[in-house]
C-alpha cells in the first residue's frame, strides 16, 4: 500500500451548457501528510492540552495543491479548530472553477468560483434586473 492512494471518480452530473458532459475528479488519501502533521506537537498548534476528538478532513480544490499548500492548510485548520485529524482526503474537482473547500464533521469553509457563481445566481433570481423601456 502506498502513502497516497489515488482513485478517479467520474461525476456524471451534467453542466448547464452540455448535458452529456462528465467531470473527472481525483481523490487522494493523504496518509503521509497525516503522519507528518501528527508527528508535530498538537499542543503547540492548538494551544490546548486535550484536543477534541479526531476528525476526517476533506480538502477540495479546483487544481492540484502542492505538498506545502496542503501542509499550510492542514496546520491552519488545526490551529483554528483545535481538532486532531484521523484522515486527510484531497479532491481535485474542476467544477469548483477556482479556490478551495474544507469540510470535516464539525467545520465547513468554502471560497471558490463555484460558490461565487451560485450566490450570484441566487441573488439574481431574488432580484431580477428590470430594464426600463421594454
Amino acid at each position: 500500500m502506498t502513502d497516497t492512494q489515488n482513485r478517479v471518480v467520474v461525476n456524471n452530473e451534467s453542466s448547464l451548457n452540455n448535458p452529456k458532459e462528465t467531470t473527472t475528479r481525483t481523490v487522494n488519501f493523504e496518509d503521509e501528510l497525516l503522519r507528518s502533521i501528527n508527528q508535530k506537537d498538537i499542543v503547540s498548534l492548538t494551544g490546548d492540552e486535550m484536543p477534541k476528538k479526531a476528525e476526517r478532513l476533506t480538502i477540495t480544490s479546483a487544481y492540484p495543491l502542492t505538498k506545502e499548500e496542503k501542509e499550510k492548510i492542514v496546520t491552519k485548520y488545526i490551529e483554528k479548530t483545535a481538532t486532531q485529524l484521523r484522515q486527510i482526503k484531497t479532491i481535485v474537482d474542476p467544477k469548483l472553477i477556482s479556490g478551495v473547500r474544507l469540510q470535516s464533521e464539525s467545520f465547513y469553509y468554502e471560497v471558490s468560483g463555484q460558490k461565487t457563481l451560485r450566490e450570484l445566481k441566487d441573488y439574481l433570481s431574488k432580484n431580477p434586473i428590470i430594464e426600463e423601456g421594454l
